[in-house]
């Protein structure tokens, strides 16, 4: 009896020496990681990106509508860090074709891209991402892919559905598998595309045996649980189609080790973990749980190779998300990881009401939203196709899948939809095999515990910055100069930024839209000007990259409606009928493309290009006062001819008089003579349908646009001789179209065909708490289902996400 109490209290000690020996580093360690996480967030703070945009795929020619939400990565509250949003578009070549730069307002920007007319059918990659998240790699840009189809309905090729380029790859939960401990491994099928393939196989070991039988899950995607033996290899025997056999390797077994095994299926309130080992010797060992960027778990491990820990932690101690599960020793070192997603029940929602079951076409829709839960939304962005030419993705990424998953995991994630559409047994073990097969990306384990932190080599942008360098002519950089920036705007604006190290200077608090000249200068730091260069930079810099292996599936492609270009085309004609039976006031604003700091003025104009353009220094005097008599003789097509007492008329090409403009605006032709010809910086003659057609039908006869002097020009600028100065366009912000809806209201629209694919878009729905929203807007001549897609975010970060489809009838015109 005394030995077995003897015995007990020896146990009892020798567990209490272990604890207390235990305490001491672990503590340290959890502290550390706190203290780390905690200045990741405070200095750091990643951001993350999410698009929202119209339609999976367009046409050449057609416009992408989209909105932006710019979050934390953390919190998934709106950026307090960034104003500047650059959105690209991005061909097979990997190179920007277009680029927007928006501004960033409470976490939110939105605008469109006009598709040229020209683009090569093909798979185009939407990018998204501002200057702070170019710290953190290019991996955690949003990016997209969209399909654009040609001006020709050629046949796309059938997908073979073979196994060509077949891949098989093995998670092992945790990281290794061990010899002689139950473990479960996941696997992933992908084709050459690198698209989940379903597929059944056979695990046999090195002398043929077979020991059980498996298939994937979901996307090429599953899982199944074995005991590695000591020195046995394993293999995935595959039967191929032809009648072959193709044979994958398992991952070797290590000898000795740790695995650390998660159940977040079973118990609904609960997540499962369990340690074993193969090691005799009792380690101190530690379980870490990181969900964003918080630790929220950390408990001490007691376990050898005859002793197995167990616990269950409350799901309901983390927010929804990936938490993050580490195994490690007192020191640091990770044993073992996994990954594992929360899911909670939604505590806000959006309710939206139709007034109506079904509609005509050409009826109006009202649709009431109001918020449920109590959360301040501020606003939710709000999209309506046909679906008739658009076919939505099944199961396809929004706002919810990808700010609380798809953007915490490595690689691309095919169906993420399917994941969040119910909380059946199915769908939460097909979610457990993802977590197991897709890594973490953001801050490492390995950089938690050992204090790296990432290196900041562009700072965050709050507004817009002009950026250069100066160097010698040696091209060296010149530390400690100045640089002046002259900026001709309402308040002749003049800004000095000194060098750094490295000789690069930045002018900050700039807001504008379009493109405006200024001029800088720069000096080293004596003073001295010669030997300077200035040299101007752009976001040119930026190459982004496409992961060839993910793409759109040759399913997808295949889906596409035959008649998506003809509809479209037929469009684009009625559009352009539309414009010219427009007023002109109604498609004239003037637009005050600079705000804040430097505010200029730049005259709006639709067109594009011009016949001919006068700069004031190509023009004489004109004795009679008149600013069209200067034009004599002046343009080919263009006749200026007396008409009266310093009175003049002009006629292009024999036709009637044009259309006259000043800085936009539309004046007579008695007005010219009030105009002082030394306040004119330019004039723009269009000649005809091809450059004046923009502007309508009182357009007919041409366009004569004079521009005042309102900014910088190469005519106007007497640059010093040398490279110390020089005369740079500054690139703002773009400008922002609104969506153009037709009002069916009177019957003048009826004599054009409606075949929009998008019926509806609005990016900036307010949505206040405990308050309703109405929409309203027309259905076009396509019957058939309209996809109304819904999506925003609270302000404490909860993404919201709802898909609805309405029923709309045929009344008013014949199916094409």
């Amino acid at each position: 009896m005394c030995t077995i109490n003897l015995i007990k209290k020896t146990s009892f000690l020798f567990l209490l020496i272990f604890l207390i020996a235990a305490i001491g580093p672990t503590e340290k360690l959890a502290e550390k990681i706190k203290e780390n996480l905690k200045s990741f967030q405070l200095y750091y703070s990643p951001e993350k990106v999410y698009l929202h945009h119209d339609k999976p795929y367009y046409m050449a020619g057609e416009l992408l509508w989209l909105k932006a939400y710019v979050v934390d990565a953390a919190s998934l509250q709106s950026t307090n860090r960034s104003g500047v949003l650059y959105v690209d578009l991005i061909d097979s070549s990997n190179q920007a074709i277009e680029r927007l730069t928006l501004p960033i307002e409470e976490g939110q920007a939105f605008g469109d891209i006009s598709l040229p007319d020209n683009l090569d059918e093909g798979i185009y990659r939407l990018s998204a991402f501002t200057s702070w998240m170019r710290n953190f790699g290019e991996e955690t840009f949003f990016q997209k892919d969209i399909y654009i189809l040609g001006s020709k309905e050629d046949p796309r090729p059938k997908s073979t559905g073979s196994n060509a380029g077949f891949d098989l790859q093995f998670f092992p939960e945790g990281g290794d598998l061990i010899q002689g401990l139950h473990q479960e491994l996941a696997f992933k099928a992908l084709d050459s595309n690198g698209y989940g393939i379903s597929f059944s196989a056979t695990v046999i070991d090195d002398t043929g045996n077979e020991i059980l039988d498996i298939k994937d899950q979901h996307a090429g995607m599953g899982s199944f649980s074995f005991t590695p033996e000591p020195d046995k290899q394993y293999f995935v025997k595959l039967d191929q189609e032809d009648g072959s056999d193709a044979e994958f390797p398992l991952p070797i077994a290590k000898k000795r080790g740790y695995i650390l095994s998660v159940d977040e299926v079973s118990d609904p309130e609960n997540i499962l973990l369990r340690v074993a080992t193969n090691i005799e010797e009792q380690r101190p060992l530690h379980i870490f749980g990181i969900s964003q960027d918080q630790l929220l778990y950390d408990e001490a491990v007691l376990t050898h190779a005859s002793k197995t820990f167990e616990s269950k932690v409350p799901k309901s101690d983390f927010p929804t998300g990936v938490v993050r599960f580490t195994l490690a020793l007192e020191d640091g070192e990770p044993l073992a990881e996994r990954l594992v997603f929360v899911r909670h029940p939604k505590k806000n929602n959006l309710k939206v009401i139709s007034e109506k079951d079904a509609y005509f076409t050409r009826e109006e829709v009202k649709l009431s939203i109001q918020s449920e839960g109590g959360a301040e939304i501020s606003h939710i962005s709000v999209s309506v196709t046909a679906n008739t030419l658009v076919n939505q993705p099944k199961h396809q990424e929004n706002i919810e899948t990808y700010l609380l998953m798809s953007s915490d995991l490595k690689g691309y994630v095919e169906d993420p939809g399917y994941y969040f559409e119910n909380r059946e047994t199915e769908k939460q073990s097909a979610l457990r095999t993802l977590m197991m097969t897709q890594g973490w990306r953001r801050f490492g384990w390995d950089d938690l515990v050992s204090d790296r932190f990432p290196i900041i080599r562009f700072q965050n942008e709050r507004d817009l910055n002009i950026r250069g360098r100066l160097v010698d002519n040696k091209g060296n950089p010149i530390s400690e100069g100045e640089a002046l920036l002259y900026l001709k705007d309402k308040y002749t604006t003049f800004m000095i930024a000194p060098t750094d190290d490295k000789g690069y200077f930045t002018f900050k608090g700039f807001y504008f839209k379009g493109n405006i000249p200024v001029v800088v200068q720069g000096t080293d730091k004596r003073g001295r000007r010669d030997n300077v260069e200035v040299q101007m930079l752009g976001m040119d810099d930026i190459q982004p990259t496409i992961d060839k292996g993910i793409s759109l599936s040759p399913q997808f492609i295949q889906a596409l409606p035959d008649h998506y270009i003809s509809y479209t085309q037929e469009q684009f004609q009625s559009i352009e009928t539309e414009v010219w039976g427009m007023e002109l006031d109604d498609l004239l604003l003037q637009e005050v493309v600079v705000e804040g700091r430097a505010e200029v003025f730049k005259p709006f104009k639709l067109h594009t290009r011009a016949d001919a353009v006068i700069y004031q220094s190509q023009l004489p005097v004109a004795p009679s006062g008149n600013v069209l008599e200067v034009l004599q003789g002046r343009v080919a097509g263009l006749q200026v001819m007396p008409d009266g007492m310093n009175q003049f008329r002009a006629v292009i090409r024999g036709q009637g008089p044009p259309l006259y403009l000043w800085d936009g605006i539309p004046i007579g032709e008695s007005t010219l003579q009030s105009i002082n010809q030394f306040d004119i910086e330019r004039i723009e003659i269009l000649k005809g349908p091809g450059s004046a057609g923009i502007y309508g039908g009182r357009a007919g006869n041409g366009v004569i646009a004079f521009f005042s002097k309102s900014g910088l020009d190469e005519e106007e600028v007497d640059l010093e001789s040398g490279k110390h100065i020089t005369l740079h366009h500054a690139a703002g912000f773009n400008r922002t179209r609104q969506f153009y809806s037709p009002v069916y209201e009177t019957s003048e629209y009826y004599d054009l065909p409606d075949l929009r694919s998008t019926i509806y878009w609005n990016p900036t729905v307010p949505i206040m708490k405990n308050s309703v929203r109405e929409l309203r807007f027309f259905t076009s001549d396509t019957p058939g289902t309209y996809q109304v897609t819904i999506e925003g975010i609270t302000d404490s970060g909860e993404p919201l996400y709802q898909s609805f489809t309405l029923d709309v009838g045929n009344d008013t015109l014949e199916e094409n």
